[in-house]
């Protein structure tokens, strides 16, 4: 039985109502489910109320996801508006990829990464000092060891920001969770903080859940300043939520 926000099927371009199979697990952000229609299976992804305030922009979203689904490392979108994503289902499972070896995984890693930064999609040069600045703004009462490293972190903030030599249309959260082997491919999804950014940051994520070993060696930003502006905005991100 479905929720009563999902009321609104016919809205979704849905030929008939849809049947809810199961909650998806993961997504700390949003709430996904597994629906079918008409025996074909689709992702429902509830977007959380809060998207501004966690520095999200729908919009751009829609349009990278389009670009990423186009080139075909994302699900193909099938309707989307402020509170619903609604994308084709995609069978596989969740990095690592158990059916390659380490040299492989690398491999197909690096490959995926190196076609996401070639999307080009017109959007303004994502502001990481700024993303930090609105998440510290919403903060109550932050913790003292908080608020020193926030003090620690503005110079090295407006240095990642404006020392880049890497930009390209990032992730920005590539973490294993959101890696999708398939049999004869990798695809990305929640592509909600994606924007032109820094490749260092990507890596960052990257080197920060899976190991530093997956990195280009084409890679002429400083990942070490990468790491710590996403360990930190993790942080400002928790202590928000």
């Amino acid at each position: 039985m479905l929720e009563s926000w999902c009321q609104d099927w016919q809205g979704w371009g849905l030929a008939q109502a849809p049947r809810l199979l199961q909650r998806l697990p993961g997504g700390r952000t949003n709430c996904t489910y597994l629906i079918e229609v008409s025996g074909r299976r689709l992702v429902l992804r509830r977007n959380h109320p809060a998207s501004v305030a966690l520095g999200i922009d729908r919009d751009a979203e829609s349009r990278v996801l389009a670009a990423a689904a186009q080139a075909g490392i994302a699900p193909r979108p099938v309707y989307c508006d402020d509170r619903v994503l609604l994308t084709e289902f995609v069978s596989g499972v969740h990095w690592p990829d158990p059916g390659a070896g380490r040299s492989g995984r690398t491999e197909r890693l690096l490959g995926l990464m190196e076609r996401v930064h070639g999307l080009r999609v017109d959007l303004p040069r994502y502001d990481y000092l700024a993303h930090a600045d609105a998440y510290w703004r919403q903060l109550p009462a932050p913790q003292e060891v908080l608020a020193r490293e926030h003090a620690r972190m503005q110079p090295l903030l407006r240095r990642f920001q404006n020392g880049c030599s890497c930009q390209a249309l990032c992730h920005h959260d590539p973490v294993p969770g959101n890696i999708i082997a398939a049999a004869d491919r990798l695809y990305l999804i929640d592509w909600e903080y994606a924007g032109m950014g820094c490749r260092a940051f990507d890596f960052a994520v990257i080197a920060s859940h899976l190991g530093s070993t997956l990195i280009p060696p084409d890679l002429n930003c400083d990942l070490q300043l990468a790491m710590r502006v996403y360990r930190y905005l993790c942080r400002l991100w928790e202590a928000l939520r």
